[in-house]
């Protein structure tokens, strides 16, 4: 989805407070005169380097921060410096770089004349969850954003436009699904197949067919519904009945800025921890 539509989506659901996991400019823009308190990150792979050179900390600032503050346009409160970098998984390779990052971070903030506005905060651990929204703004769940109890569907996001009505399926008369591994991995590492894990929406739902056909239209659908990206060696093939089966949901591209599967799958910009209440940035 466009930042623009995410952003209104917001809006009109009472959010006060978002989470951004990098500073795209774009999506930043967007929240332009909506004074919702952002905080926008600095991913890990930039540490090393921001954690070296006080020149590029305050070049960072001034291409993240300074522009969007100018008329005081975009409510920027934080600037999280990492994204969950001392999780174990990451064996401590960024433990030494993340605070000196931090300093030289807000050395730059304050040296630009937005310490007053802004602070600098090491990264925390964000609770684990699938999401309230669907990939195309459509509410998940009921939820209570106003804190007085009052739980129900949030508002959808407007304006969505999918794209054509088609899925990447396995063909029919593929018998031998254990010969799909490597054509599954390949998949599911360009696309998302979160939902076939364990305890997710489209486990025990779908079988050995089902899944390796999920993962053949997360593919495909990332891709843009590219015809090259629904072949795998032949096993695929391109169907206008929609496939979902269950809670098991089959998605449909969007148009929008490219590609919103693929920001998702790569925890970009969009996917958004966001709160009303419930949600402290310190």
């Amino acid at each position: 989805m466009e930042p623009s539509t995410v952003v209104n989506m917001l809006k009109e659901n009472g959010i006060k407070k978002v989470k951004l996991f990098d500073a795209d400019s774009w999506t930043v823009s967007a929240f332009k005169g909506t004074d919702i308190e952002l905080m926008i990150g600095i991913p890990n792979d930039q540490l090393k380097k921001l954690s070296k050179s006080k020149d590029d900390a305050e070049d960072w600032v001034k291409d993240n921060v300074t522009k969007h503050l100018k008329h005081g346009d975009v409510n920027i409160r934080y600037v999280s410096v990492g994204n969950e970098a001392f999780l174990k998984s990451y064996n401590g390779s960024y433990i030494h770089i993340t605070f000196p990052a931090m300093q030289r971070i807000q050395s730059a903030i304050e040296k630009a004349g937005h310490g007053d506005q802004i602070k600098s905060v090491a990264p925390g651990n964000f609770e684990r969850h699938w999401g309230i929204f669907r990939y195309d703004g459509k509410a998940k769940f009921q939820v209570d954003f106003s804190g007085k109890g009052e739980d129900k569907y949030p508002i959808s996001a407007k304006g969505v436009r999918y794209q054509e009505k088609k899925w990447c399926v396995l063909k029919k008369d593929i018998k031998n699904i254990t010969s799909l591994g490597g054509a599954m991995s390949y998949a599911c590492a360009g696309g998302d197949c979160t939902s076939l894990g364990y305890g997710c929406s489209c486990n025990g739902i779908l079988d050995g067919s089902g899944n390796a056909s999920y993962a053949f239209n997360q593919y495909f659908q990332i891709n843009d519904q590219s015809v090259e990206a629904c072949d795998f060696d032949g096993v695929a093939n391109i169907v206008s009945d929609d496939p979902s089966k269950g809670n098991c949901f089959f998605p449909v591209a969007i148009y929008s800025n490219g590609n919103m599967l693929k920001l998702m799958h790569k925890v970009g910009a969009f996917f958004i921890i966001f709160s009303l209440t419930f949600t402290l940035f310190m």
